[in-house]
């Protein structure tokens, strides 16, 4: 299928995968599907729809931190930050990754300059890299094991 000007009902599987990926749950990956769609025009845009598609997982966070509570409100919100820059890494690297996009593309998506996309690139693929290796040398991902 060609990747470039698809239509949003042809970028679901897409999403559903990125979804998955970045939430480590399928029930979590079709909730954010569901909110997503929900919002978009059935003619919108590839860009678009990734646009709102992050708009939706970067909301779902509101409200985690990796800081335990009882904490005082900066660390709670330095918490949501470290979550947040982590999904933001983990969502470029898989729009490059899945969906096929450039990162002039992604740029649009995310808000931020190619430099900035590509640095995420290059350390989000790494990062991956590290993760998905566990203790037996097996990889592992969403969905198994």
């Amino acid at each position: 299928m060609e990747k470039k000007n698809r239509k949003p009902f042809q970028l679901v599987d897409d999403i559903y995968s990125i979804g998955c990926w970045i939430t480590g749950s399928k029930e979590d990956a079709a909730e954010l599907i569901e909110k997503t769609y929900l919002i978009i025009d059935p003619e919108a845009t590839e860009i678009d729809v990734f646009k709102t598609f992050r708009h939706c997982l970067l909301d779902s966070l509101k409200g985690i931190s990796c800081i335990p509570k009882p904490s005082c409100n900066d660390m709670e919100k330095l918490g949501y930050k470290l979550i947040k820059q982590d999904a933001e890494v983990k969502l470029t690297v898989l729009l490059a990754e899945i969906s096929g996009l450039s990162p002039v593309e992604i740029s649009k998506i995310m808000g931020k300059s190619v430099e900035e996309v590509k640095f995420c690139l290059t350390t989000g693929r790494k990062r991956f890299a590290t993760d998905l290796i566990i203790l037996d040398g097996r990889s592992k991902s969403p969905g198994k094991g």
